[in-house]
């Protein structure tokens, strides 16, 4: 299966969004490294899923949104 956002793609990302909902893709700065994953927060703890089912969820305590993707441009 090829993933949603390949390498080289462009993403666009709406800073402004900050609020986690877990139908959306988000960029996410977790202890300094960026990642473009879906999030599911349940009580203290964010999981962080990957579209790619290759990896496994990550499970954190603090992140910080830098916003959320709302556009993808895939170059052929």
């Amino acid at each position: 299966m090829n993933p949603l956002i390949n390498d080289n793609s462009l993403i666009f990302v709406d800073t402004s969004i900050k609020d986690i909902n877990d139908t959306y893709i988000y960029v996410l700065n977790i202890n300094g490294e960026i990642y473009i994953k879906y999030v599911k927060k349940e009580k203290e703890y964010y999981y962080i899923k990957s579209i790619n089912q290759d990896y496994e969820d990550i499970k954190v305590k603090e992140l910080v949104v830098i916003g959320k993707v709302t556009g993808v441009f895939n170059r052929i």
